[in-house]
């Protein structure tokens, strides 16, 4: 920041930065949990074709309950 800005300035200019921060990690957790939901419903898809349960194809793959 120029040394000449009003703490007003500065102060914008730091709540912009952050607020562009927030958009940027807003915007990752949602593509986290689409890719996600993908991979829970592929999971579903493989454990319906075995005739087992979700959580035995999970542990399979190494995911656990909190993953």
């Amino acid at each position: 920041m120029p040394e000449d800005w009003t703490e007003e300035q500065r102060a914008k200019q730091a709540l912009a930065t952050a607020n562009a921060a927030i958009k940027k990690h807003i915007s990752a957790l949602h593509r986290y949990n689409e890719i996600k939901d993908i991979g829970l419903g592929l999971m579903g898809l493989v454990a319906e074709r075995r005739g087992v349960r979700q959580k035995v194809v999970m542990e399979e793959f190494g995911i656990g309950d909190k993953d």
